[in-house]
């Protein structure tokens, strides 16, 4: 019995001696706390491989717009998001991921350029959409297709949404 007191007595001690070591180490201040990055780096920027991926006929459209930046282009996240509806094939361009020198084509004060394209029955890709906005989603409503801008105001609405 007195050596399982001894034991606890040691287990206590060396406790006590932990928790004295944990509380000895600083915390930072608030100071190192904010030099210190709370976020990792961001990754670089992609290549445009995303761009060359493209039907030809949008690669053309989209390689005008970036003439406008004066300088290499890269693209950070998706630029192109792709949907199927029956024989209806659309591809949504959100030109506020490229990174360039000159943006000013590209964005204004209202947002950035976004494009639809489409494609009926393996047709080329046709431009049926472009406005400058903080963001584009398309919604199916029933028998037609809606384009809706990111503060949810209906820009397209259409059940023959498609080059002609």
């Amino acid at each position: 019995m007195l050596s399982e007191k001894r034991s606890d007595y040691a287990l206590v001690n060396v406790t006590a001696a932990a928790a004295l070591l944990l509380m000895s180490v600083p915390e930072p201040t608030l100071a190192q706390q904010q030099e210190q990055s709370s976020l990792p780096e961001a990754p670089p920027a992609s290549t445009p491989a995303e761009i060359a991926k493209l039907p030809t006929e949008v690669k053309v459209e989209i390689e005008g717009v970036l003439r406008t930046c004066n300088s290499p282009v890269s693209v950070a996240g998706d630029l192109s998001a792709y949907r199927h509806e029956s024989d209806l094939w659309l591809i949504v361009l959100h030109y506020e991921k490229i990174r360039c020198a000159d943006l000013t084509a590209i964005c204004r004060s209202k947002g950035c350029l976004h494009q639809v394209y489409a494609s009926k029955d393996n047709q080329p890709y046709q431009l049926v959409f472009s406005a400058y906005i903080s963001e584009i989603e398309i919604v199916r409503r029933g028998n037609a297709l809606e384009i809706i801008s990111g503060e949810g105001t209906r820009l397209l609405r259409s059940n023959k949404l498609g080059p002609n």
